[in-house]
């Protein structure tokens, strides 16, 4: 948030939005706002960890998206499921 010296917010990176909304609350479109102002770290600290965390977790599910695709995931049910 550029009107903010210590607020940063996170939304999805493509417009279909995030696209496994299974470990959280809200929709595909649920953006997550962050304040940095009683942290030791600045918010810029913050958003280059986020974002190396990120880059890393986008190039491992790369690197390993054969090797695990095999694997189930599990999803909340959903009323029509019960």
């Amino acid at each position: 948030d550029p009107e903010s010296g210590t607020a940063f917010i996170i939304r999805p990176a493509v417009a279909e939005g995030w696209s496994d909304t299974t470990g959280f609350t809200g929709d595909a479109f649920r953006s997550f706002v962050f304040d940095a102002g009683d942290s030791e770290y600045i918010r810029d600290v913050w958003m280059a960890i986020v974002e190396a965390h990120i880059t890393f977790g986008n190039a491992a599910a790369e690197q390993l998206a054969d090797e695990l695709s095999w694997q189930v995931k599990a999803t909340k049910p959903s009323l029509a499921d019960l």
